[in-house]
């Protein structure tokens, strides 16, 4: 089933990423699975490379407990 909400999340995760506002990327994924939206490879992709520029092993560690 695909859900019109995940795309749109996805987009706006992906702009964050790439603007570096990883910490605001985070609050949003937060957002987007509190209101029941799934996450799909894309959202994972994207959280990944969000990792990425954390630069904090913890704060990455942190979201990649939260994506499992």
């Amino acid at each position: 089933m695909t859900y019109l909400g995940t795309p749109i999340y996805n987009t706006v995760l992906h702009s964050l990423v790439e603007a570096k506002e990883s910490q605001m990327a985070i609050k949003i994924l937060k957002n987007m699975r509190s209101f029941g939206f799934p996450a799909d490879s894309v959202t994972y992709h994207i959280m990944i490379d969000c990792c990425s520029i954390l630069g904090c092993y913890r704060s990455t560690c942190t979201l990649v407990s939260m994506m499992l």
